[in-house]
């Protein structure tokens, strides 16, 4: 049921955005999964006739039918950087925190 709910959604999405919008970005990945699918039941394949990019590289984006281009955040260095702060907040420490940019990367695949 969830399946066909997603491909109804993604059906919508395809009729509402492809005359003026050849391309697809959603921040949730596991969502472009139900446009790919309905794209895929139209007739339409990215990245002939759209493009289609994510922007958290989970791990089912490499597996996805096209494997989804993606731009990767490392998270982890950010929430590292945030809970530094935090502690040296608690711990009385009044001084600004100095964060370190997290350059986010592009990771090309074949949906694009």
């Amino acid at each position: 049921m969830e399946a066909k709910a997603g491909l109804s959604r993604g059906h919508r999405r395809i009729g509402y955005a492809m005359p003026a919008h050849p391309g697809f970005r959603q921040m949730a990945e596991g969502r472009l999964r139900s446009v790919t699918d309905a794209c895929a039941a139209a007739g339409l394949d990215a990245p002939d006739n759209l493009a289609v990019i994510g922007a958290d590289d989970i791990p089912t984006a490499r597996l996805s039918t096209p494997p989804l281009t993606t731009v990767h955040f490392d998270l982890h260095q950010v929430g590292k950087q945030h809970a530094q702060a935090v502690v040296a907040g608690l711990s009385g420490d009044d001084s600004q925190p100095t964060f370190v940019p997290i350059i986010p990367r592009l990771v090309q695949r074949a949906s694009t």
